[in-house]
């Protein structure tokens, strides 16, 4: 039996982001929505990544929830732009290529999304991935969440502007798809 799970992120899992990040070829980067400018060095953004730790949970601007298979770790979200009790964005990725497409991602972003609810309540998640990136695309519709609108924004600090995809994330969507699943 595969067993799936979420925890917060550890300063020692930062390197796992990191090297997930820099070792993404052109092609994947460009997908995604990414500004290759933004991918400076490594040690900048493992830096940029641990000053995250350096906040209370409350006061957070940036969280990273880390994704397991088998207690292996495999992918992340990272929850930006929190206001807690309001708002957060949420952005997913499958670091470990043999996961892909099996819907083990479908269902850890549904563990991670309610886990994110619990720590800060917030009225609202989006999930804004690049409209010509099909995977992130198909999974969200897959599980049933709603598209809210399309537009050009730039979603992350690594992000360019590109035409991306919101869907409104809820906690009713996530539960009732980890229940037929």
């Amino acid at each position: 039996m595969t067993n799936l799970s979420v925890s917060p992120m550890k300063e020692n899992e930062i390197q796992y982001m990191v090297d997930y990040w820099f070792n993404c070829s052109n092609a994947d980067l460009d997908r995604m929505g990414v500004d290759k400018a933004k991918l400076s060095s490594k040690e900048k953004f493992h830096n940029d990544i641990l000053a995250s730790f350096k906040h209370p949970l409350e006061d957070c601007k940036s969280f990273y929830m880390i994704w397991y298979i088998n207690n292996e770790p495999v992918g992340h979200n990272a929850f930006r732009d929190i206001v807690k009790g309001e708002l957060a964005s949420m952005h997913l990725h499958m670091w470990v290529d043999k996961y892909r497409g099996k819907g083990f991602g479908a269902k850890l972003f549904c563990l991670s999304a309610l886990e994110f609810y619990k720590l800060y309540e917030p009225k609202l998640i989006l999930c804004e991935p690049a409209f010509h990136n099909p995977m992130p695309n198909r999974m969200l519709q897959k599980i049933g969440y709603k598209s809210w609108r399309t537009n050009f924004s730039k979603t992350g600090y690594i992000s360019a502007i590109c035409e991306n995809t919101s869907y409104i994330i809820d906690k009713e969507t996530s539960l009732n798809y980890l229940n037929r699943n």
